[in-house]
């Protein structure tokens, strides 16, 4: 996984977004926290660490268009149980302050769906795969429902990388169900 360049607004040093997991360094400094919790960044006390955002530049400036962009950002499907809707915003955040586009399901809770709805959303869903460079599946604590397996499914023949939260169960259902 690609890690951040976090930059900081008082004196202007910039550092690579720190390696440990029990740090979330995006979606902290999005709000203006120190990604380091209670003790202050490297650079010093009262100073605070922000994500680079794709669209401005190391200089806080905005980009002026796309010959100014970098490359393409990536655009990343989420899929996974409407069950998971909570877990959904938060991954969605984190891809997207990493500078992914991000495209996810619009509709959790189909049981207020007609049939008719339902599938059309599934329908539509698998679009979404279509447009993405990778799929993210929300497998949280291993679960992957039957319209998440049949998403799975379709990205393997469409040879969609697939990435999943969970990687140890995901990788077992894989094995189990897509020989």
């Amino acid at each position: 996984m690609k890690r951040a360049r976090l930059n900081c607004r008082a004196c202007k040093n910039s550092y690579m977004e720190p390696d440990s997991p029990l740090i979330c360094a995006t979606v902290g400094s999005a709000f203006g926290t120190s990604i380091y919790g209670e003790s202050p960044p490297p650079c010093g006390p009262g100073h605070r660490l922000f994500a680079q955002h794709p669209m401005r530049k190391p200089d806080g400036n905005l980009r002026s268009g796309p010959a100014d962009m970098p490359t393409s950002p990536a655009i990343v499907c989420l899929c996974g149980s409407g069950r998971f809707a909570t877990d959904f915003a938060r991954v969605a955040a984190e891809q997207t302050l990493r500078g992914n586009i991000v495209v996810a399901p619009g509709v959790f809770g189909k049981q207020d769906l007609t049939p008719a709805q339902a599938q059309a959303l599934d329908d539509l869903h698998l679009r979404k795969i279509d447009l993405a460079t990778f799929v993210l599946v929300l497998n949280i604590d291993g679960y992957i429902g039957q319209s998440t397996a049949n998403e799975i499914r379709y990205a393997l023949a469409a040879d969609k990388p697939i990435q999943f939260h969970d990687p140890e169960h995901g990788e077992a259902w894989i094995k189990e169900n897509c020989k």
